[in-house]
């Protein structure tokens, strides 16, 4: 469930940066993610986990693609 959520966020992050910044979204998100995982390990009681970083790249990715398919059909 924890990576459904990680999935879910950044592709709704990929769909509202490429509508706003366009080209840089996909800079911008992979850096955000590394960046928000890696500071967890100053959290008490979170961890760096590999597979919510792939996740958070993976939803990105899909977002972007799906507002340029949405994009292109409308």
């Amino acid at each position: 469930m924890d990576k459904l959520l990680h999935f879910g966020a950044y592709a709704l992050l990929g769909v509202i940066s490429q509508a706003v910044v366009g080209f840089h979204s996909l800079t911008i998100g992979l850096i955000l993610g590394t960046i928000t995982e890696l500071l967890q390990q100053f959290i008490p009681g979170r961890t760096v986990e590999f597979l919510d970083w792939t996740a958070n790249v993976l939803g990105l990715g899909l977002g972007i693609g799906a507002f340029f398919l949405v994009r292109k059909v409308l």
